[in-house]
């Protein structure tokens, strides 16, 4: 289901169907105009305007190896923002090389093991996931995740986002017994520090519940799922598409189990939602009203 995925300081992600991705903190972030361009490619990208978020970052990454060279700290994490901004617009096969070259920057100048480039070998390892490379990404993963429980502690929301993705990546090859361990500690940690409604334990039960519905644990995931229903609808609203996420997935396990009358109120719910959201008339939609 979901992998997390964080920009660096200068431009957690996301969440919704994709990785978690975490923010990197670089130099940039605190220098001058290099500083300010950071900001303002972050305000942007979390307004959803990656299109113009894209051409200031790439005009802050054409300066920044002007002035420092290609082998630079700051230039790597000039390559990962201008990277996510390219995976937030589903262009992976431009993101890739830059998330790659951020990494052997990193491994070049002896920062790869620092908390700073941990958000690049999980960026890195989401984008693989998500081509189903899992043999490159789990060892990326867990070397982050290794990072930051050094850096951080155990029980920093880094260290539960890498734990959920980690846990993705075992679920993914089927394997549940590794997964389990793994994804149970993300909720944990995120209830502890975030608090029980925060959105983000919501994204880590829902995580769950979908390991224990491939299972066929239907009655440990149910609880799962309805209560990251419960809390999306809380802190997210009716309309957000996380919410929209988190009941489909309930409405799915509900059919099953062969429960289809729990689950159509659900679905019509699902259907109603899309009607309006549509901002032209739609066939589908008027087609579904008229038939109520």
């Amino acid at each position: 289901m979901q992998h997390e995925i964080r920009q660096s300081k200068g431009p957690d992600g996301v969440s919704g169907a994709g990785h978690e991705r975490l923010p990197r903190c670089a130099r940039i972030c605190a220098e001058g105009r290099s500083g300010a361009t950071s900001a303002r490619i972050a305000e942007l990208s979390r307004a959803g305007k990656y299109s113009e978020a894209v051409p200031l970052a790439q005009g802050q990454l054409e300066s920044l190896e002007k002035n420092y060279g290609p082998f630079n700290r700051d230039v790597a994490g000039a390559l990962n923002n201008l990277a996510l901004l390219y995976a937030n617009q589903g262009r992976d096969a431009q993101a890739g090389p830059l998330y790659e070259r951020a990494v052997a920057i990193l491994e070049k100048v002896g920062g790869l093991d620092s908390s700073g480039g941990a958000p690049d070998l999980n960026n890195l390892a989401a984008l693989y996931e998500k081509q189903d490379r899992h043999a490159d990404a789990e060892p990326l993963f867990r070397r982050a995740l290794v990072i930051y429980q050094k850096a951080a502690g155990p029980e920093h929301p880094a260290v539960a986002m890498l734990l959920n993705n980690l846990g993705q990546a075992d679920k993914a090859q089927g394997r549940y017994a590794d997964a389990e361990p793994e994804i149970k500690r993300s909720p944990a940690i995120r209830e502890k520090v975030l608090g029980r409604d925060h959105p983000d334990v919501a994204r880590s039960l829902n995580n769950l519940a979908d390991l224990y519905e491939r299972q066929g644990r239907y009655a440990d995931a149910e609880p799962l799922y309805q209560r990251a229903v419960a809390i999306r609808e809380a802190a997210l609203g009716p309309d957000h598409p996380d919410f929209a996420t988190s009941l489909n997935n309930l409405a799915s396990l509900y059919q099953a189990e062969g429960r289809g009358p729990d689950a159509l109120p659900i679905k019509e719910r699902l259907i109603a939602s899309d009607a309006r959201s549509c901002v032209l008339p739609c066939p589908y939609c008027s087609a579904r009203s008229a038939s109520k």
